[in-house]
């Protein structure tokens, strides 16, 4: 968040329930709660709530995947959200389910994110690292191939000499291959 003010932006962090404790669909409540919560409030703090863009990384950047995707948790009023960054995340639950989004191969599916992906009409910035856990690299590949498909290709970035987590530490720092490409993404989005 340092880096988000350091850019002239006002920056949430959030935190949200996790597995195995909580289920589908406890985070995505918890994510739509404080979308809630920035609308109504963030213009005291500087920000402009027809602002918002959502940043996330691994389970955030799913997190944040599911609750664009899924009008039950935002209702009529749509998502309330300018662009979405997501990196290194998990868009298909795949056949073996997790602790959060269950086992049943049907509600697996409907919990899957990739074909609403498909109809947002936001900008999207999707990456993986060079050095990323396997299932990342292969979801965020498949996810680019299926968005360019559906004619929405989003900004899509391979972070070279990066992990899944040494992408974050580099946000702040000299190196520029995250933090450049998101700055550019933000302040094209209007």
């Amino acid at each position: 968040m340092l880096w988000v003010t350091q850019q002239g932006m006002v920056g949430v962090n959030i935190d949200y329930r996790l597995a195995p404790k909580n289920h589908w669909p406890d985070a995505h409540e918890d994510m739509a709660s404080v979308i809630s919560w920035v609308k109504a409030n963030i213009a005291q703090y500087g920000g402009d709530p027809n602002r918002i863009v959502l940043w996330g990384e691994s389970a955030g950047a799913s997190l944040i995947a599911g609750y664009l995707t899924h009008p039950q948790f935002y209702g009529a009023a749509g998502h309330g959200v300018k662009g979405a960054i997501l990196n290194s995340g998990f868009y298909d639950n795949g056949a073996e389910g997790s602790n959060y989004f269950g086992k049943d191969p049907k509600e697996l599916a409907e919990r899957s994110s990739v074909e609403g992906m498909k109809r947002l009409n936001i900008p999207l910035l999707i990456s993986h690292t060079e050095v990323d856990l396997p299932d990342a690299i292969v979801q965020a590949d498949a996810v680019n191939k299926a968005l360019c498909g559906a004619g929405r290709c989003p900004t899509y970035l391979v972070l070279k000499d990066h992990s899944h987590i040494s992408q974050n530490y580099a946000v702040g720092t000299a190196d520029f291959s995250l933090s450049g490409p998101v700055l550019q993404f933000i302040r094209k989005i209007k």
